[in-house]
C-alpha cells in the first residue's frame, strides 16, 4: 500500500510540475504587443505551407497572409509569417501556444521579423493574433465534438 501511494505521490507532482511548465508563457498585454510587433495587419490567409526542419525534428507552416488594413509598420499586399505545427503527409504537429489557421481565417497579426529575417513570426505566440469569430460544428464525423 504504501509504495502505490509514493508512485501516485511522484506521478501528481510530475502532472503538477508539467502543468506549470506549460504556464510559463508570460501574458502580454495590448500595449506590450503594440510596443513587440514592427507591423500589425488585418487581413486573411490565402496559403499555407508545411514543412520538416532542416534537422526533421519538427513541422513548420509558412502562413500567406492577404494584408487588407495596416495599423503599423510597412508592408506589401501580402506578408508570410510562421508558426510551429502543422501537417506534412500524415504527420501532424499542433503546439499549445499557437492557433491552427486555415486559408479563409480573417484575422488581426502583432508580427516582428522572425531570427532569420526572411518571414515574420507571431509576437507572443498565439496571444499576437486575434482570429475572427467563426461558426462552430459541435458535431462531425471525426467523432470529436
Amino acid at each position: 500500500m504504501k509504495r502505490s501511494l509514493k508512485v501516485l505521490t511522484v506521478l501528481s507532482a510530475g502532472l503538477f510540475l508539467a502543468g506549470s511548465a506549460a504556464a510559463l508563457q508570460l501574458a502580454l498585454g495590448p500595449a506590450d504587443l503594440d510596443r513587440e510587433a514592427s507591423l500589425v495587419v488585418t487581413g486573411t490567409v490565402t496559403a499555407l505551407s508545411s514543412y520538416w526542419s532542416d534537422d526533421g525534428s519538427t513541422i513548420y507552416t509558412d502562413v500567406t497572409f492577404a494584408v487588407n488594413e495596416q495599423a503599423k509598420g510597412q508592408t506589401e499586399q501580402s506578408v508570410v509569417f510562421r508558426v510551429p505545427g502543422g501537417e506534412v503527409g500524415d504527420i501532424g504537429l499542433a503546439v499549445e501556444d499557437y492557433p491552427r489557421f486555415a486559408v479563409g481565417d480573417r484575422a488581426t497579426l502583432y508580427l516582428r521579423p522572425a531570427e532569420n529575417g526572411a518571414v515574420y513570426e507571431l509576437v507572443g505566440a498565439g496571444q499576437g493574433v486575434e482570429i475572427d469569430a467563426k461558426p462552430v460544428a459541435y458535431y462531425s464525423y471525426s467523432g470529436y465534438h
